[in-house]
């Protein structure tokens, strides 16, 4: 009984052939914030073989599921949607008696809070006394005044994260240096592989993001190199692993922090190198 209502509002765009209409998550950011908020506790083991007990912020609160944002046929890897949504979903969830609403959205601009119609719902919302929780966005690195809209204005709360910089990663030894791969939520490695490393554009030079098939068998017993972008991490993975490949190398395209890949479905193990990495392996192939 933890989620008691989902709806989904539906864009005039095209969706990728992976996305959903219905409420169904195919990204995993919403479930990700929902078992933050909400989350009921579980016991799990950590890497390093101790028991540990993680839960919500608030276990006892049931969720009502709002989908505003979809994965666009022009590109999969990226969310989007319009204010005739965003705003249609707000005022159905105060309809719906929501005592919280979180946004974990925002505006990519530098928008002012007179040039958004979400501020001025938001505002509304807090004067109908319903608490609005809204994303400070994902610029922080860019420098100051990076706060996006809706959490620009000055009803509900903005909220952001940091980053403590330390992170697990998978050794990777190639030609005497050494690398490490951040795993996707797929397919796990079992074991150490050793297996030559093929970059994708070696193969194909229109194919340096793995987002076209490969030649039959050309990755036989191989590690498939590609580049971030154009297209899901799961469709990289499908393509290599049709192809031969032991395993996937994803070439991050931002200098920005590592992060989980988002491929569930995923039957090839991947791994997600940084950009700096990325460069310097490059340069060894």
């Amino acid at each position: 009984n933890k989620i008691i209502l989902a709806r989904s509002f539906l864009p005039e765009f095209p969706i990728a052939l992976e996305e959903s209409l219905t409420p169904k998550d195919t990204d995993g950011h919403g479930t990700h914030i929902a078992g933050i908020a909400a989350g009921l506790a579980v016991t799990f083991t950590d890497n390093q073989g101790k028991s540990r007990e993680l839960q919500g912020l608030a276990p006892g609160a049931h969720l009502m599921i709002y989908k505003v944002l979809y994965r666009p046929a022009s590109d999969p890897t990226s969310a989007i949607s319009d204010s005739e949504i965003l705003l249609a979903a707000l005022e159905q969830a105060y309809l719906d008696g929501a005592d919280i609403i979180n946004n974990s959205w925002g505006d990519a601009g530098q928008q002012h809070p007179l040039g958004s119609p979400e501020v001025q719902a938001i505002e509304n919302l807090e004067d109908a006394g319903v608490l609005v929780i809204n994303s400070a966005g994902n610029g922080g690195e860019l420098g100051e005044q990076t706060l996006v809209c809706p959490a620009c204005g000055q009803a509900g709360l903005a909220v952001a994260s940091t980053l403590h910089g330390v992170y697990e990663g998978q050794k990777i030894n190639y030609n005497n240096q050494v690398f490490y791969g951040f795993a996707g939520n797929g397919t796990a490695l079992s074991t150490s592989l050793q297996a030559p490393i093929i970059y994708s554009r070696r193969i194909d030079e229109e194919n340096e993001n793995g987002c076209l098939p490969y030649p039959e068998n050309t990755l036989n017993g191989k590690i498939a190199l590609a580049v971030r972008g154009e297209c899901s991490f799961e469709e990289k993975a499908e393509y290599a692993r049709v192809a031969g490949a032991l395993a996937l190398l994803v070439m991050d395209n931002e200098d920005k922090e590592p992060f989980i890949m988002w491929m569930p479905d995923s039957q090839l193990p991947a791994l997600l190198i940084t950009l700096q990495q990325s460069t310097e392996l490059l340069k060894l192939l």
